[in-house]
């Protein structure tokens, strides 16, 4: 077993503000996209032994899950089939843009007149999470990372009074993560030299969400990009690319740089992380996560960036391509 200690913590805030009805009565919690998962995860293993029962629902699978030891369940066909099961006093739910489950429980959970708490995992697309058809469904509580996540998510559009600065469970959670898998039995199980140095490129998905207008980028230029320096010379680190579980895969293909490594979507993130020698993206929270265990941490942004959401938390380092070149140049 790896020793905790092992990990160097960052200056990132971890404390999350603890609400007293998360830890009462009877919670379902609900999530599709990951970043969400994560923190809903880490709320319903903090306050699973106060709470009288709980049940989690999500319509995704990840390799994380099983870090929490919590029985996830797959959501039945219809909704109202979870609510008269588990008979909540309490809805907590992540927020995604590529499933509709959360705002199908938040409807259910004001049918029942419960309280709906639903968490923003990142600084980008609030009004988009809560958005279906043309309609707004908004939850009692809509919970954010920070000050500076309340002001955008006031400025999409959102409800004011609808709004609580909560931080985020699953930094709490991560300061005391240990990995069950050595270095040399995870690599290899990757395909993964245990012998060499991994640098991890781990971005988001900035296609999906209309990048190239919003950021000035997008994954799909920072492939080329990559090709362009990785393929210019040999080098003695292995390059491992995880992508996001949203990620459209075939829209990279022609750009993988030679020697890429591609890693599969639904692999344990932390475990990446830990084994780590440097992580490079774009404005990911995995970047966070890479911090707050001491990871060198590099953010990518192949043009200059029409905005960028972490740039308040002063995480890793910002380069270019000549500069992203110059650094991995030390590892050739």
């Amino acid at each position: 077993m790896l020793s905790l200690h092992s990990i160097r913590f960052s200056r990132i805030e971890t404390n999350y503000n603890k609400l007293a009805d998360l830890y009462l009565g009877r919670g379902l919690f609900v999530y599709s996209d990951p970043g969400g998962a994560k923190a809903v995860l880490s709320q319903a293993y903090d306050s699973r032994s106060s709470l009288e029962s709980f049940a989690v629902v999500s319509d995704r699978q990840y390799d994380f899950v099983k870090d929490f030891l919590i029985t996830v369940s797959v959501p039945p066909s219809d909704p109202i089939v979870k609510f008269n099961e588990s008979k909540p006093t309490f809805l907590f739910t992540g927020t995604s843009y590529t499933s509709q489950i959360e705002l199908k429980y938040i409807q259910l959970a004001k049918r029942f007149q419960i309280p709906s708490y639903s968490f923003v995992d990142h600084w980008t697309s609030f009004l988009k999470r809560f958005s279906v058809g043309g309609e707004l469904i908004f939850p009692d509580h809509i919970l954010v990372i920070d000050s500076v996540a309340k002001e955008k998510a006031i400025g999409e559009g959102i409800p004011e009074n609808k709004i609580q600065i909560f931080g985020n469970p699953y930094y709490q959670y991560l300061k005391t993560w240990v990995p069950t898998r050595e270095k040399e039995s995870f690599f290899k199980s990757l395909g993964l030299d245990p012998n060499r140095k991994l640098i991890l490129f781990a971005p988001e998905p900035l296609s999906n969400v209309n990048g190239n207008e919003t950021f000035g980028f997008d994954e799909i230029f920072a492939m080329k990009e990559l090709k362009t320096i990785l393929n210019g010379f040999n080098f003695t680190f292995q390059f491992g690319y995880k992508p996001h579980p949203n990620q459209n895969l075939e829209v990279l293909k022609d750009f993988f740089p030679k020697n890429l490594v591609l890693i599969d979507q639904t692999t344990n993130p932390n475990d990446l992380l830990y084994h780590s020698e440097m992580v490079i993206g774009f404005f990911s929270n995995m970047l966070i996560e890479a911090e707050i265990m001491g990871k060198r941490v590099l953010r990518f942004h192949p043009l200059v960036a029409k905005q960028d959401p972490l740039s308040h938390l002063n995480i890793g380092k910002v380069v270019g391509s000549d500069s992203l070149e110059q650094i991995l140049s030390e590892f050739v």
